[in-house]
């Protein structure tokens, strides 16, 4: 009967491999650790920049020509703004004097703040505010300076894009005041030439 002696290199070579084997596993545990603590840690951001806000100014209109002001006072036609329970000076955009040539155009926003200008002479005169908008009828008003403009209206060459200025100059032709009076349409032009402005208000009601 014989008995083999183990061999003791062998099993050296065994415990070094397991060894090994732990250290990689523990590095390998540890790697993942730390890329799911830096995923989770760092986020995405976008550029949020806000966009400018409020009209863009132009210097003073030219003096060679005279302001005009044209009105009519009448019964309206299709109402020029849709009508609702509440103001809507809000959400009024306000704009800005910019033409795509050097030729008179109308203006698509309310660049003078003329709604809000509007309800102002309205709640002085102890009148409620009404919901008024940017009316493109009213904006073609101002835009051929008063003749191509609906029955209930009046409309004036002003001296900037103020709409407390261009209420004052037609406040006593444009009948603000007037009870039948439920909404109303505002409308601005804009000549690059001369630098002028028009102004025109459409009564709905």
């Amino acid at each position: 009967m014989s008995y083999e002696l183990p061999d003791e290199g062998d099993s050296e070579i065994r415990k070094r491999a397991a060894w090994l084997l732990g250290m990689l596993a523990l590095v390998a545990a540890l790697f993942v650790g730390i890329m799911i603590t830096f995923v989770s840690t760092s986020g995405g951001g976008g550029n949020h920049n806000a966009g400018p806000v409020g009209p863009t100014t132009s210097s003073p209109p030219s003096t060679s020509a005279p302001p005009s002001t044209k009105t009519a006072a009448g019964a309206p036609n299709t109402p020029a703004t849709s009508s609702s329970s509440a103001p809507s000076t809000p959400a009024v955009p306000r704009g800005s004097a910019t033409c795509p040539t050097s030729a008179k155009c109308a203006l698509t926003g309310d660049i003078g703040g003329a709604v809000a200008a509007v309800n102002a002479y309205r709640t002085q005169h102890g009148k409620p505010a009404l919901p008024g908008t940017v009316a493109a009828v009213a904006a073609q008003c101002a835009l051929t300076d008063g003749n191509n403009c609906p029955a209930a209206f009046a409309e004036s060459q002003v001296p900037g894009p103020d709409g407390t200025t261009a209420v004052a100059k037609i406040e006593s032709l444009a009948k603000l005041l007037d009870p039948a009076m439920k909404s109303f349409g505002v409308g601005w032009a804009y000549d690059p030439g001369s630098k002028s402005y028009y102004f025109a208000v459409v009564r709905n009601g």
